[in-house]
């Protein structure tokens, strides 16, 4: 009789503990799926534009599955939500960065196209001429053709980069070519941007 009683106390404890706790169980799982899934949803932009973050929210999810692991619930699923919610600024952000490396892209691009632009059509104009202007020889000119080929071969490595993807490399290239295109333009009496210079 005893043990009957002994026995019918443990099932009755172990039906009572799994009452307690399946509660919180439930939404604990479903808000580390959903975390999951909104982290794995922004992970590849994340990696390329804000690691950082990123390695944040890896680690905000594993601390809500290890509360989960240890059966701590209702902490499991105040992480959840915490890490749910970051993931969402991580998307954000790795927008906002992208957005922001387009934008120098753009402005960056724009500005050695036109300059690699001006010092072609200079170098054709200056070709053209019977007699070099004062202050230009045959070993400048060269020297400046020699440099444009130059920056074209970069210029074109950094358009690959901005191709695949590769923003912030990109940028770093393109951003370096605007003194060089600015130094061969000035070479040539061109001034920052291709524009002539000013009339005195």
């Amino acid at each position: 009789m005893n043990r009957f009683l002994s026995v019918t106390a443990a099932a009755t404890a172990a039906l009572l503990f799994v009452a307690c706790e399946s509660p919180a169980k439930a939404p604990a799982e479903a808000a580390i799926k959903a975390a999951e899934a909104a982290l794995d949803a922004a992970k590849a932009e994340a990696q390329k534009y804000v690691p950082d973050q990123l390695k944040a929210v890896q680690e905000a999810v594993a601390t809500a599955k290890a509360r989960f692991t240890a059966k701590e619930y209702p902490a499991a699923l105040t992480a959840a939500q915490d890490a749910a919610k970051k993931a969402g600024e991580l998307a954000a952000a790795a927008k906002a960065k992208k957005d922001e490396l387009l934008a120098a892209w753009n402005s960056t691009s724009a500005q050695v196209t036109s300059q690699v632009k001006a010092i072609s059509d200079k170098l054709t104009e200056l070709a053209k001429e019977k007699k070099l202007p004062k202050g230009l020889d045959k070993e400048t000119l060269q020297k400046a053709k020699d440099d444009l080929v130059a920056v074209t071969k970069d210029w074109n490595d950094a358009a690959a980069k901005y191709g695949t993807g590769q923003l912030q490399e990109a940028i770093a290239v393109a951003k370096g070519l605007v003194s060089r295109v600015d130094e061969i333009a000035a070479r040539l009496g061109l001034q920052p941007g291709g524009a002539a210079p000013a009339a005195k």
